[in-house]
């Protein structure tokens, strides 16, 4: 539930107050001190009796809480990693198709190599960004020293990649098993697109809690949401506003 922490920031004591300190009417003057028997002595500062001003009523400083914690970058580190074995695996399978005889390298080159330079371009891009996201949470973990749960952001995507890539090869396999094509590369897709599936699987829920963990934590912690706001009041001074949720 948001909660506004207002602290007043008067830039002076409001005009029914009486002010601060004495009053120095009257000119003061300091007699300088009498110079020794040498006279290249300098004479000394005269000692004054100043009291300490004393803090103005309603003038309170707080200590603002940070900002809640940015993206930790591992969901776009896994993702670009992913992404870049992809675009590797598509030339992969062009040379390999090259190689096979009576095969149609025509069709697959023009097919998968626009697949494996996107693959290798997007991925790139995304480990990128994902290393300065990285960058940027270490730097908020340096400063302010919390202890951060997990997000799970890496778990999610990956998983979510893992899931779709094993579906994938599990439809191949099907398809080729309903047509009768019982060798062993129909054997090797319908293996590694069922444990695909069950790997994927078991990280997206691993990845669900831990999310969720995440975000219960960020709720019972209060961490600044907005930029502080000023705003004038009419007693004079203004009014510091924390936008904050529990």
């Amino acid at each position: 539930m948001p909660v506004i922490l207002l602290a007043s920031l008067l830039l002076g004591p409001p005009a029914s107050e009486p002010p601060l300190g004495p009053d120095f009417d009257d000119a003061i003057v300091i007699e300088p001190a009498a110079l020794g028997p040498d006279s290249s002595e300098a004479p000394s500062e005269p000692a004054l009796d100043v009291e300490p001003i004393p803090m103005p009523p309603g003038l309170t400083t707080i200590a603002l809480p940070p900002p809640p914690p940015p993206p930790d970058g591992s969901g776009r580190l896994v993702g670009g990693s992913l992404t870049i074995g992809l675009g590797i695996a598509a030339f992969v399978t062009v040379s390999q198709e090259l190689r096979r005889e009576g095969g149609n390298p025509t069709y697959v080159a023009s097919t998968f190599v626009p697949i494996g330079l996107a693959g290798l371009g997007i991925g790139t891009y995304l480990l990128v960004k994902g290393g300065k996201a990285r960058a940027n949470f270490r730097h908020w973990k340096q400063v302010t020293g919390y202890p951060v749960r997990p997000q799970g952001s890496g778990l999610l995507v990956g998983g979510t990649m893992v899931t779709a890539i094993g579906g994938v090869v599990l439809i191949s396999g099907a398809l080729r098993s309903a047509r009768g094509e019982q060798d062993t590369l129909t054997t090797a897709l319908l293996s590694l697109g069922g444990a695909a599936l069950v790997a994927g699987g078991a990280q997206l829920a691993v990845g669900l809690v831990r999310r969720e963990r995440q975000r219960r934590w960020r709720r019972s912690s209060l961490f600044v949401l907005s930029p502080p706001l000023l705003a004038p009041i009419a007693t004079g001074g203004l009014v510091l506003g924390v936008m904050g949720k529990f």
